[in-house]
């Protein structure tokens, strides 16, 4: 994980973290207290969030954008382990 204070927009962070599905991994309906960016490394993510609409696949060079207090449910969808790199801005 890795964070920094942003300089430009006092009181928020950046949090970069790479989170990795196992095959058929998956997880329940939450939210984050910030917005979220995600970039898929490998493999496919499927999301539903409650703020962009019906579920998506998402696959390895492509990313997503989830806005802050947004319900979202992610798995994994293919058979290898999928891995996401995702950063938030949040307050600190």
């Amino acid at each position: 994980m890795w964070v920094e204070k942003l300089a430009n927009a006092p009181g928020k962070t950046l949090t970069v973290v790479t989170v990795t599905y196992a095959p058929g991994g998956k997880s329940g309906k939450h939210h984050h207290a910030g917005s979220v960016f995600a970039y898929v490394l490998s493999g496919a993510i499927r999301s539903e969030n409650s703020a962009t609409g019906p579920v998506k696949v998402y696959k390895a060079g492509e990313s997503f954008f989830e806005q802050t207090g947004s319900e979202h449910r992610e798995r994994e969808c293919e058979r290898n382990g999928a891995g996401e790199y995702a950063g938030g801005v949040r307050r600190r």
